[in-house]
């Protein structure tokens, strides 16, 4: 049986997609990185562990290619770097988490989150840093649980099936 979502190894691979305007936004990106580099079911891309000597541009739709889900984080304007990697992440068929700032946004951000986030997937809202932090725990946890039921959804079906087979070659 095919799953709908391989992970490709035993860590979950994580793409970190977001704004990188201002020292706000940095801090941010930072206190996620820590956070997610802490637990051990997760391999993180991030732009912050990357060498300088590497074509950045490509180098990202290669990771988006290569990753289980993106975390996609949109806060005040969209910055063309982070629409690239949602772009990316969608031709690839990709898993994409996205957490929206409850705050104002930019014209330009606001239709993007009508005419292609809102029509793609669902969202989550956040007011700040700890709030954010926790509604990414959550529900990549949430996704861990819902895999787990999943496989073992699948197994039993398996079982069953094993067990139907076995039955008819006793006669």
């Amino acid at each position: 049986m095919q799953y709908k979502h391989n992970v490709s190894s035993n860590r979950i691979k994580l793409f970190l997609s977001s704004s990188m305007k201002d020292d706000k936004f940095r801090e941010q990106r930072n206190s996620i990185i820590a956070f997610l580099e802490r637990m051990p079911l997760y391999s993180l891309f991030a732009i912050e562990n990357l060498s300088s000597d590497v074509h950045i541009q490509q180098r990202y739709v290669t990771e988006v290619k290569n990753t289980d889900l993106v975390l996609l984080i949109l806060q005040t304007d969209l910055r063309e770097g982070v629409a690239n990697e949602f772009y990316a992440a969608k031709r690839n068929q990709k898993r994409i988490f996205t957490f929206i700032h409850e705050g104002k946004k930019s014209k330009q951000l606001k239709e993007f989150i009508d005419q292609e986030v809102n029509n793609y997937l669902t969202s989550t809202q956040f007011k700040d840093n700890r709030d954010l932090i926790d509604k990414i725990e959550a529900t990549l946890l949430e996704d861990l649980v819902e895999k787990y039921v999943r496989l073992y959804e699948e197994n039993l079906m398996l079982h069953g099936e094993l067990k139907k087979i076995s039955q008819r070659q006793e006669f």
